[in-house]
């Protein structure tokens, strides 16, 4: 066999035999049946009383800074931090933030690139929506993206194609559709606990369309409705009324579950109709862990349980109630870049555009060209002063661009219109801001320091960058002796299409399979045919 790169950048493989078509599957051997009892057959007091709190929405100053005041310094009864679960949008969020959530121990879970999706939305855009999402919050806020397994609708507005590409890309959960007593749940102290989709929905859909068919081991946490004090419903998210009257909500229906089946209550919460109602939240806290048994755990942590239920004793010592050492990224590691539709921070990641589902894929490269210059103004005793000039002799706009270049003897102190250091005589120096050079255009810098000799610039170079699609990479392939063929892959694209063709490069391609949701592909082969060549493309 042997592989080469193909037209357009596509990754061709010269095999001996064709290739058939393979299955994937997800969620196996997980169901848990829709139920108001414990699971694991628990009584109602032998089962730890779970709380999940949740954030919608961007991460940004001003919602970090809401629930840094009622957040940080609680524990659970095992002594572990408490932990809440943050479903992120990710246009107008500071990735940065996002790590330091993640570091402090929170769930971080998928809430769409750009919260426009709805009811109609096509199966397409949910991919490219939560895929995009969850690469994107793994990307550049430094979270692995084996960890971000949850999802909720923006408006909660679901449909049969969101949770199929939940389905598709391996969630474990969805967390989008409202519960209240009617139908499975009996009453306020008797709702249903989370349950996989086997059988399909058992809820109704009334704020979106329920999946048409089974989903095996993939969960429905529901968003269980408030009730105040009055029993009237209220919405199941961010309780309403002044401080004293949401608490109250609140406090009921805590009540209501403790004493009652146990089912994991939800405060559900959008983190900016809090800003000036934080300790709303915290006197809700602080009376709600006086109760024996009270574990405030994220949506992830909370499968695991339904996965393998403890009783109250055991859950002390459940892996998932256990606090993960996790470090945040120091801030002097971050990098900031400025586009038209706002500015994004980074875990220093390199970013080619705005993040959006149409830019995820997208990534640097280099470009031939450019020039650097220097100029000194002035020298003194010990001291200097001058301008460097960055510019781009090519007729394409760079995205962004680095320097660098030897000053024998001397000590930059201060720089401006760029990003910079030195080690040892290198200036080492990089685009601030957008970043972008047009074509044509030039970068003046300002700058100066100490000297032991005259300055003189030597060894000056710089790289100008550009923003292009990734191309699929074919990164291994196995024949083995049964006519079998397994074809693995780089992430690059939203989905994959392998194609075939008995002429080679210049000849026929036809499709032979669509692959969403993994990076691999396995099938059968025949050996009727002398010879074939597959490509990989990638697809919406």
């Amino acid at each position: 066999m042997r592989n080469t790169m193909g037209l357009r950048g596509m990754c061709v493989t010269r095999l001996a035999w064709a290739v058939g078509v393979a299955a994937f599957l997800c969620h196996a051997g997980s169901r848990v049946d829709v139920s108001v009892s414990p699971p694991g057959g628990l009584t109602p007091t032998n089962t730890p009383q779970l709380v999940l709190m949740t954030f919608d929405d961007a991460v940004n100053d001003s919602s970090f800074n809401v629930v840094q005041q009622f957040l940080p310094g609680r524990v659970n009864p095992n002594g572990t931090p408490i932990q809440a679960t943050f479903f992120v949008s990710t246009r107008w969020s500071d990735y940065w933030l996002v790590n330091r959530l993640y570091a402090q121990g929170h769930e971080i879970a998928v809430h769409t690139m750009t919260h426009t999706t709805h009811t109609d939305t096509d199966r397409p855009t949910w991919r490219a929506e939560i895929v995009g999402c969850r690469k994107t919050l793994s990307r550049l806020a430094a979270v692995p993206e084996s960890g971000i397994r949850g999802f909720r609708a923006p408006f909660l507005e679901f449909d049969n194609d969101s949770f199929a590409i939940l389905a598709e890309q391996g969630f474990a959960y969805d967390s989008s559709v409202t519960e209240a007593p009617g139908l499975y749940s009996e009453s306020l102290s008797r709702l249903i606990w989370p349950y996989t989709l086997d059988d399909g929905l058992k809820q109704n859909a009334w704020t979106g369309l329920a999946p048409e068919g089974p989903l095996p081991g993939l969960f429905e946490v529901p968003l269980w409705s408030l009730y105040d004090p009055a029993s009237s419903q209220w919405a199941a998210m961010d309780p309403g009324g002044s401080d004293a009257q949401a608490l109250a909500t609140l406090q009921t229906n805590f009540l209501a579950h403790y004493n009652g089946n146990r089912s994991p209550m939800g405060v559900f919460l959008h983190a900016g109709v809090w800003v000036d109602r934080a300790q709303t939240m915290s006197a809700f806290l602080d009376w709600v862990q006086t109760f024996q048994d009270v574990w405030l755990v994220g949506l992830g942590a909370l499968v695991e349980y339904m996965r393998s239920p403890q009783d109250r004793t055991a859950a002390y010592t459940f892996p998932a109630f256990q606090n993960v050492s996790r470090s945040a990224v120091p801030q002097s590691e971050t990098r900031t870049f400025t586009f038209g539709e706002g500015s994004v921070r980074t875990c220093g990641a390199d970013v080619a555009a705005y993040p959006a589902p149409d830019t995820v894929y997208l990534c640097s490269q280099e470009l031939p060209g450019g020039v650097m210059s220097c100029s000194i103004s002035g020298e003194w005793q010990t001291g200097f002063g001058g301008q460097i000039v960055i510019s781009n002799d090519t007729d394409r706009s760079a995205l962004s661009w680095e320097a660098s270049a030897q000053f024998p003897g001397c000590t930059v102190t201060w720089l401006s219109g760029a990003s910079w250091r030195q080690e040892g005589d290198v200036l080492h120096l990089s685009s601030s801001g957008s970043g972008s050079l047009g074509a044509g255009a030039t970068c003046s810098l300002s700058f100066g320091g100490s000297r032991t000799q005259e300055v003189v610039a030597t060894a000056m170079a710089v790289r100008l960058t550009v923003s292009a699609l990734q191309r699929p990479r074919i990164t291994d392939v196995t024949c083995s002796g049964d006519e079998a063929i397994r074809l693995e892959w780089d992430d690059s694209a939203f989905g994959y299409r392998v194609e075939r063709s008995a002429g080679g490069v210049g000849g026929d391609w036809q499709p032979v399979a669509d692959v969403y949701g993994a990076t691999s592909w396995t099938g059968r082969v025949s050996r009727s045919e002398p010879s074939a060549f597959y490509r990989l493309k990638g697809i919406p």
